[in-house]
C-alpha cells in the first residue's frame, strides 16, 4: 500500500485511514459534516497526493494534446488552466482531468488517482515520438485549500499573493522560499487553489497552513462537498462505458471550432441522435440518506439507478446523482429511491444542489 508524504501528519491527526486507489489515505480527522462545514464557512485542506501528474513536454505537445482531449488546447494561453475530458473513439470518457499550460511545448495533466496508468498508457498510445510523457506523481504532493479564507490564509504565505492570480490559472510560486506551482482550482465549489510540491516541502506547507488557521479535511467531506455541486466523480457518474453528453458535460467539448480529436465523430453522432439519458439530481422529501447502486422508480417501475448519493450538510436532506430517462429529467417531478426496500419520496433537482456557489 502506497502512503503520501503527508501520511505521518494525517496519523498525528488521529486521522481514520483508508485504502483509495492504492494509497493509504485520510477519510476523517473529526467528522465529515464537521470537515464539510469547515470548508464552506472558513477553510479547509485536503492531502489529494494521490490524483496523478504528468508533464507532457516537447515541441508537438501542443498539437498532441490537442488531438486527445476534448477542449481546445489551441485556445489555452500559458499560465491558463483547462478542464477537460479524455474520450475513446466510441465517445465514452477515458478520463476528467485538468490540462494546465506552462509553455507551448510543456503541459502538466492532472488525472484521477484511480485513472494513472491507464491514462499513460492511452497517452503512450497516441504520442508522437517528439513528444516526452513523465509521471510525476510519485515525487510529488498535491495540497487543495478550500474556502472563504483559503485566499487570505495562502496570501499570508506565499511569497506572491494568490489574490492577484485568476481562476483557473496555474503560477509559480514560493513558500518559505520553496518553489512550488499553485493552481486557483478546486472540486468543492469553493474558492481556493491547489499547491504543487516536491514531497520534501509537502510537511512544511501543510504544517504552516494549519497554523494560519486552516483545518485538516479528509476524502469524505471532499466527497460530499463535489456532491453538493454536482461534480462528476470518474467511476461513478462518468467511466468509458458512459455517454459524456448524457452526463453533462459538452460544456467542456468543443465540437464547434475543433477540427478532429478522438472521440469527436461519435460524439456528434450521438448529439444528432438524441440523447437517451439524463445525470440529474435527486434530493430527499424525508429522513434517508441514498447511495450508489440504490435504484430510482417511478410508480414501482426501475427507471435508473444512484450512481453517487449521501447526506448533504448544508442542506440536511439526502442527496444523489441519477441518469435518468430524458422525459424523467424534468425538474420538479416526484421520483423514488428504493434503499434496501424502503421507498425514499425524492424530487428531480439541478444537479448543482447549492444555489449561488
Amino acid at each position: 500500500m502506497k502512503k503520501t508524504a503527508l501520511y505521518e501528519r494525517h496519523l498525528s491527526s488521529k486521522a481514520k485511514m483508508a485504502e483509495f486507489a492504492g494509497y493509504l489515505m485520510p477519510i476523517q480527522y473529526t467528522s465529515i459534516v464537521e470537515e464539510h462545514l469547515q470548508v464552506r464557512k472558513k477553510a479547509g485542506i485536503f492531502d489529494v497526493s494521490h490524483m496523478g501528474t504528468l508533464f507532457v513536454n516537447g515541441k508537438e505537445a501542443k498539437n498532441f494534446l490537442q488531438r486527445i482531449v476534448t477542449g481546445n488546447i489551441n485556445a489555452l494561453p500559458k499560465g491558463k488552466v483547462l478542464y477537460t475530458l479524455m474520450c475513446t473513439e466510441n465517445g465514452t470518457a477515458v478520463d476528467d482531468l485538468f490540462v494546465c499550460s506552462l509553455e507551448d511545448t510543456r503541459y502538466l495533466m492532472v488525472v484521477n488517482a484511480s485513472n494513472v496508468d491507464k491514462d499513460l498508457a492511452w497517452l503512450n498510445r497516441f504520442k508522437p515520438g517528439e513528444v516526452q510523457i513523465t509521471n510525476a506523481t510519485p515525487g510529488n504532493s498535491i495540497i487543495a485549500v478550500q474556502g472563504p479564507l483559503a485566499v487570505g490564509i495562502m496570501d499570508s504565505i506565499c511569497s506572491t499573493p494568490l489574490s492577484a492570480q485568476p481562476s483557473f490559472s496555474i503560477r509559480p510560486n514560493f513558500v518559505n522560499g520553496q518553489p512550488m506551482l499553485i493552481s486557483r482550482t478546486g472540486y468543492t465549489g469553493e474558492d481556493g487553489c491547489e499547491i504543487y510540491v516536491a514531497n520534501d516541502h509537502a510537511a512544511m506547507v501543510w504544517d504552516l497552513l494549519i497554523e494560519k488557521g486552516a483545518l485538516p479535511a479528509g476524502l469524505g467531506a471532499r466527497d460530499t462537498l463535489r456532491l453538493e455541486m454536482g461534480y462528476t466523480l470518474y467511476g461513478h457518474e462518468i467511466s468509458d462505458s458512459t455517454n459524456v453528453l448524457e452526463a453533462g458535460l459538452g460544456w467542456i467539448i468543443d465540437l464547434a471550432s475543433k477540427d478532429d480529436f478522438i472521440g469527436k465523430a461519435a460524439l456528434v453522432k450521438s448529439k444528432e441522435a438524441g440523447l437517451q439519458f439524463k445525470l440529474v439530481g435527486l434530493l430527499a422529501e424525508s429522513k434517508g440518506i441514498p447511495r450508489q447502486g440504490c435504484p430510482v422508480v417511478e410508480n414501482e417501475i426501475l427507471i435508473g439507478h444512484v450512481t453517487s448519493g449521501g447526506y448533504s450538510p448544508v442542506l440536511e436532506k439526502g442527496i444523489a446523482l441519477a441518469y435518468v430517462p430524458l422525459d424523467k429529467s424534468v425538474e420538479g417531478l416526484n421520483l423514488s429511491i428504493d434503499i434496501r426496500g424502503r421507498l425514499l419520496p425524492v424530487t428531480v433537482v439541478k444537479r448543482k444542489f447549492l444555489h449561488g456557489k
